[in-house]
């Protein structure tokens, strides 16, 4: 046996090989796959929102009170 074929032999057995690969092109998928599922999730919540707002009568904003208005001293002239 080589040197090199044992170095192999034992640099094989420290590390594991590394984990089969998916299909290629499957992480496209996936990620087309969560976006459609967002965008409907979206979807539903919208519809769900907007008929929660239409049967609810809007609620009327009370006026502001204004604020009282100040008065600044005036400073004294020196002289």
């Amino acid at each position: 046996m080589d040197r090199s074929e044992v170095a192999r032999k034992r640099a094989d057995a420290l590390m594991p090989a590394p984990p089969a690969r998916a299909e290629k092109g499957s992480a496209g998928g996936i990620i087309a796959a969560e976006a459609k599922a967002t965008q409907e999730k979206t979807a539903r919540l919208r519809k769900l929102r907007l008929e929660r707002e239409a049967a609810t009568p809007p609620v009327e904003a009370k006026p502001k009170r204004a604020a009282p208005k100040t008065t600044r001293s005036r400073k004294k002239a020196a002289g």
